[in-house]
């Protein structure tokens, strides 16, 4: 069960203790990212990640890596749109040194002006490489999160991390790795002695009284785009040499439970036995790669997948798309049954992998703010969702004017009607 210590500094440490395992995760969870920055800093959370490990490194003097690889540790950092998480896992004998390493995250930044130009750099090529893997995501962005600070990149711009200086990389990490905008979560091998360590350790850290970020400005609620859940049926298409389609469709959230998205997604998206797959890969061969993905926040989301395709298998796909998600409710209760097991025979697995744990964990219970369950109380969630309920969701969700088609192909051959008859959002919105 879920454990609470709070700091006397009011930084909050969550556990989940195995000592079953062989492992421990602990993370550093910081609630930051595009959600929270304006267009002039945007890209700042990801900077700052990295900035971080330099940062560490740099007073280590530049043994960090070293000491991590003697250790056996694993340190790794990744920043989301709505919060950044900076982990460490290995054996539970190494436990407090992983500890003092991650604290030294909320040391002020202190680099050399070299190392913060050579940072940069190395941002400024994963945004190219970004650029020319993630085109299609980020172009489809600019509809389905139009004029909100999702809409841009996590990454930000070449532009914008050039303004990035050492003055403003100090302010912002004042700013958000403060009390209330902060916590730690660790799962496995780990004893309540080595939670008073870290706590005693966190205690040390200092903050001035005006760093601390409103809680109230964190909680996760995405700012809803004008015409959300009310699409005009116009179909969107980035010019390219080859073809790429992605379907997005917008979701209240809060109309649903983590457990009914997880099932309507798992039997329409996920894995080679889903919906969708089967019917535009296995059974056609339409396709081979397929990209799906749930973006949720407290009030919102989207459910969204890409594909690529052959220009002259366009319009049979998109036909398929149509055709599939009209007809997913004839055998809702077999394709449960097959999702089912997941969540239930094999729930207490989680356990089994003390990172994805750590995850889920924190994610569900202090980002999004679900309420703490036990193993047997998610179960039970799983196993009150009906066939008829998600029924009713896939009706919900799947409406076509509810749809944002975004296409990358050779925009003087895409004859948008054509689409727009083939993929069912012939339809105008509302």
């Amino acid at each position: 069960m879920e454990k609470k210590l709070t700091a006397d500094n009011e930084i909050d440490i969550y556990w989940y203790p195995n000592r079953q395992t062989h492992s421990f995760c602990l993370s550093l969870y910081v609630r930051a990212g595009v959600l929270y920055e304006s267009e002039e800093e945007n890209g700042i959370t990801h900077f700052l990640e990295h900035v971080l490990f330099r940062n560490i490194n740099h007073l280590m003097n530049g043994r960090m890596y070293r000491e991590i690889d003697k250790l056996g540790l694993y340190f790794n950092g990744v920043t989301y749109k709505e919060f950044m998480q900076l982990y460490i896992i290995g054996a539970p004998e190494h436990f407090r040194q992983a500890a003092d390493i991650l604290l030294r995250a909320f040391e002020p930044v202190a680099l050399p002006v070299s190392e913060l130009e050579t940072e940069k750099q190395r941002v400024k090529s994963e945004i190219r490489e970004a650029d020319e893997f993630k085109s299609l995501d980020y172009f489809a962005g600019t509809f389905v999160w139009e004029k909100t600070p999702l809409s841009r990149s996590i990454l930000g711009s070449r532009g914008t991390v050039s303004r990035f200086s050492c003055r403003k990389i100090a302010a912002y990490q004042r700013n958000v790795l403060s009390p209330g905008n902060v916590f730690f979560y660790v799962t496995g091998n780990v004893t309540d002695e080595e939670i008073e360590y870290l706590a005693r350790q966190a205690e040390k850290l200092s903050f001035a009284p005006d760093t601390g970020t409103e809680t109230e400005r964190r909680r996760n609620m995405a700012p809803v785009p004008e015409r959300f859940g009310r699409r005009d049926g116009r179909i969107h298409v980035k010019n390219s040499s080859y073809c790429m389609i992605q379907f997005s469709y917008d979701l209240f959230a809060e109309r649903f439970t983590g457990a009914e998205l997880a099932l309507l997604y798992d039997i329409l998206f996920s894995g080679e036995n889903s919906l969708m797959h089967q019917e535009l890969s296995e059974k056609r061969g339409l396709i081979y790669s397929f990209s799906p993905a749930l973006e949720k926040y407290c009030n919102i989301g989207r459910l969204c997948f890409t594909y690529e395709v052959a220009r002259k298998d366009l319009l049979r796909s998109l036909q398929v798309v149509r055709e599939s998600l009209s007809a997913v409710g004839t055998d809702m209760e077999e394709r449960l049954s097959l999702v089912l097991p997941e969540y239930t025979d094999n729930a207490y697995m989680v356990y089994d992998d003390n990172e994805n744990f750590n995850w889920q964990r924190a994610y569900e219970s202090h980002i999004m703010g679900d309420k703490s369950r036990s193993i047997e109380e998610t179960k039970a969630a799983f196993l009150q969702v009906s066939p008829d309920r998600l029924r009713a969701m896939a009706g919900e969700i799947f409406a076509a004017d509810n749809l944002v088609l975004c296409i990358k192909g050779d925009r003087k051959r895409v004859d948008e009607e054509e689409i727009r008859r083939a993929c069912g959002a012939d339809k105008k919105g509302g």
